[in-house]
């Protein structure tokens, strides 16, 4: 299925892959902990070139704490159809977790 944006585009924009996962690796994982959705939406898909999925993520109430626990599953159930997208975005997620601590309750984050 392929995906039409407000705008007319499709799909994902390109973004410089280079430079999206140099963006990923220097992330702190104790300051995504803390994200809003609305973070989630600015630092995380709007920099990764998935900007259209921007209402999906607010909707399902992705917060920098659940998008660190995100499977490939959630994507599905989310409704986001396209392979090629899903397999992206887990790649970009390996990469925020990559060799960091990503226990989200070992950041002392109190919940509401």
């Amino acid at each position: 299925a392929v995906v039409s944006t407000q705008s007319g585009h499709y799909g994902r924009a390109p973004k410089s892959s280079r430079d999206t996962e140099e963006y990923l690796l220097q992330l702190d994982p104790t300051e995504i902990c803390k994200w809003t959705v609305a973070e989630v939406v600015s630092q995380f898909l709007d920099r990764t070139g998935f900007g259209y999925l921007n209402e999906v993520f607010t909707v399902n109430n992705i917060t920098g704490r659940v998008l660190l626990m995100i499977e490939e599953r959630n994507l599905v159930e989310m409704g986001i159809t396209v392979v090629g997208d899903r397999l992206m975005l887990m790649s970009y997620l390996k990469l925020l977790k990559k060799e960091k601590s990503t226990d989200c309750d070992s950041a002392l984050i109190p919940l509401l």
